[in-house]
């Protein structure tokens, strides 16, 4: 059943690690579990990635059709957060709506201390925050694709992180090749 009308681009609420336009269904409770690996280059000490794996638990609820909220818990500098995603437009088959278009916006608390500093640090210096636009279009039964341009800003940075706004535009697609098997694929350039 579809959870705004339309048509579905993903059948899930994220691509990888990214979400997507779909929304969870109102009154729906969905637990995640998700996994990011380091990079395959790190060679075989590091088992190509997988000895830095982090991991995240969370829950998403569907407020209405058109809301949604969820927090969680990540290994990643021990980060715990919060989201509220809101579907402004909806994709219609007969395509007079031609993209769907959501705003995800998120805080973050990071519990790990800080190492580089011997600064004072107060609880502020702690919170990060998100904001997403994503835009996505169903070209055909098989092919969906979104852009998501991304603001991260964070309260405290080291010297090497650089400036506390972070740019960066995604991009994520599902190509069905079968009726079971799926591509699907995720990617964030950085711009600063």
């Amino acid at each position: 059943e579809e959870t705004c009308p339309g048509i579905s681009h993903l059948p899930i609420t994220r691509i990888i690690n990214s979400h997507t336009v779909d929304m969870q269904p109102r009154g729906e409770l969905q637990f995640l579990l998700g996994h990011r690996f380091g990079q395959l280059n790190s060679g075989f000490t590091n088992l190509y990635g997988l000895d830095e794996a982090s991991m995240r638990l969370g829950l998403e609820y569907g407020l209405a059709r058109r809301w949604a909220i969820g927090a969680g818990r990540s290994t990643l500098l021990k980060t715990w957060d919060g989201y509220s995603k809101l579907k402004l437009l909806t994709q219609t088959e007969d395509r007079s709506v031609p993209l769907s278009i959501v705003l995800v916006n998120g805080v973050h608390v990071r519990q790990l201390p800080y190492a580089f500093t011997d600064l004072d640090v107060e609880s502020s210096h702690y919170l990060s925050y998100s904001h997403q636009v994503l835009l996505a279009h169903k070209l055909d039964t098989r092919f969906s694709f979104q852009l998501m341009p991304t603001l991260v800003h964070r309260n405290l940075v080291s010297a090497e992180e650089g400036a506390n706004d972070l740019w960066a535009l995604g991009a994520g697609g599902r190509w069905k090749l079968t009726k079971r098997f799926a591509l699907t694929t995720e990617y964030y350039y950085i711009f600063f």
